[in-house]
């Protein structure tokens, strides 16, 4: 997967006075100018606050949403110049795994109609639908399958609800999953048992993954890469390691020092960010990150500074860094 400068543009609709006061269209800028590669078989963790982004950065990858500019290629295929039965084809390559297993599933359908739902929808399994949802509930977890099979989602605990959607997600075969913060809304006890079930398919299915994330301690656990988001743009991307090891970015260094380390006798000193995240609508001129940056200087304040690679594979977006 390959994202080119993907901008995502909201406009704010207005009252029927509103726009006789003023005619100027407004725009919420939710993804504003952003690049990546994801490689075969990696995962790519994409972290930052809420509001940040990331949410729609894989919907319109996944064209759920439709790009205000930009491009995405999936093996060489301009995933923005898809319509009707190509788009359709292709969506079986693709899938998404939502962060709410409550509100992703439908309450009227049986769990083996949710999950042979997408069999249905692309003609494949005919005649073989039940047995290959039985086949993918087993492998998900979900035993005995029988049971679950016929069970509706009111019936099932978040953690087996997202069980659920992971299923109805890998049923069609995909090769490319947006997982979309899939253990935000699960208790704490379970989130570690799906992430490992979710590692466990990448290896058995071949899967890639954009594994959207606001934990960075999540992202560690489970990502090769990880690209940090702050109100539209990636200010800092790389290894897993060097990210960790060799924070570059202001940002990125407030957002590690917030995890716990589970040692009482370790004191790790905390970068805090004061201030509250600018309006997406009129973002700060130069770095975004300038009004609450305790670093900041004049240029910051004026020249936006660009994502370059500091050093093989490290990239940050920092005057300072650079």
């Amino acid at each position: 997967m390959v994202v080119e400068g993907l901008k995502k543009y909201f406009e704010i609709r207005k009252s029927f006075l509103e726009t006789l006061v003023s005619r100027k269209r407004e725009f919420i800028k939710a993804v504003d100018g952003i690049s990546f590669e994801v490689g075969k078989g990696e995962v790519l963790g994409l972290v930052g606050e809420s509001g940040c982004g990331k949410t729609t950065t894989g919907r319109v990858i996944l064209r759920l949403e439709e790009p205000t500019e930009g491009r995405a290629f999936f093996d060489d295929i301009d995933l923005f110049s898809l319509n009707g039965e190509e788009l359709r084809k292709m969506r079986r390559r693709m899938q998404i795994i939502f962060q709410d297993p409550y509100a992703s599933l439908n309450p009227r359908m049986k769990v083996g109609e949710i999950i042979a739902h997408p069999l249905k929808i692309h003609g494949l399994s005919e005649g073989r639908e039940k047995d290959t949802v039985l086949e993918f509930l087993e492998m998900v977890g979900l035993t005995p399958a029988e049971d679950f099979y016929n069970s509706y989602p009111h019936q099932l605990s978040g953690g087996q609800r997202q069980r659920v959607a992971i299923a109805r997600a890998l049923v069609l075969h995909p090769e490319f999953i947006v997982a979309d913060e899939p253990v935000s809304m699960l208790d704490v006890s379970v989130r570690a048992t799906i992430l490992d079930l979710m590692m466990k398919l990448k290896e058995k299915m071949g899967l890639t993954y954009l594994f959207i994330t606001h934990d960075l301690a999540t992202a560690k656990y489970v990502c090769n890469r990880v690209a940090v988001m702050y109100l539209g743009k990636i200010v800092e991307m790389g290894s897993i390691d060097r990210v960790f090891e060799e924070p570059l970015h202001p940002y990125t260094k407030a957002l590690l020092s917030a995890i716990p380390i589970p040692d009482p006798t370790v004191k790790r000193e905390r970068l805090v960010i004061g201030g509250e995240v600018p309006n997406p609508i009129n973002p700060p001129p130069g770095c975004r990150f300038h009004p609450r940056c305790p670093f900041a200087t004049e240029r910051c304040k004026q020249e936006e500074p660009q994502l370059v690679e500091v050093e093989k594979g490290h990239k940050v977006a920092c005057h300072l860094a650079a």
